[in-house]
């Protein structure tokens, strides 16, 4: 696991934190990562906050959601990141926000299958494609994008005064 800062070009400058879990490892307990993730979101004074890891906490695709993660990783996500980015699943779905935070599952690049729509599902496609972002300081924007179709949702996730 590690972390990773950027600032966008000017005019922007917006600054990025991205926090990018072994979530393989934090799935069977790993209380040292999960103190390094609560203290990195707590000290980052970032514009956005993202988290990455493999396994989605929500999930309506083959894997559902996910027990052992939801506990450990979702109160320290609470009210700080500003989404969750994560694969498995080989479909793309748009969750939440629960407590301020998006969820995010982006794993059908390779494949797709089905998934369902439930009551957290802002957007879900069992297309091939990947989820895409426009990061700015006041904004931040996803894409759905279909492999042979192109864009086929946006949504302004976050803006910021």
């Amino acid at each position: 696991y590690y972390s990773k800062s950027f600032t966008l070009p000017a005019p922007d400058f917006a600054q990025i934190d991205f926090f990018f879990l072994d979530a393989e490892r934090m799935f069977y307990g790993d209380a040292e990562q999960l103190v390094w993730l609560d203290k990195g979101l707590e000290n980052s004074t970032a514009d956005w906050k993202i988290v990455v890891g493999h396994r989605p906490l929500f999930s309506y695709g083959y894997h559902g959601f996910n027990g052992p993660l939801i506990p450990r990783l979702q109160p320290i996500l609470n009210h700080r990141a500003d989404i969750y980015i994560a694969g498995h699943e080989h479909d793309m779905q748009l969750l939440g926000p629960m407590n301020d935070v998006y969820y995010i599952v982006t794993g059908s690049a390779g494949a797709a299958k089905v998934t369902g729509v439930e009551d957290l599902t802002v957007f879900a496609a069992g297309r091939a494609g990947f989820m895409g972002f426009l990061i700015s300081k006041d904004k931040l924007v996803l894409r759905a994008i279909e492999t042979n179709a192109g864009v086929i949702y946006t949504k302004i996730l976050k803006t910021k005064n």
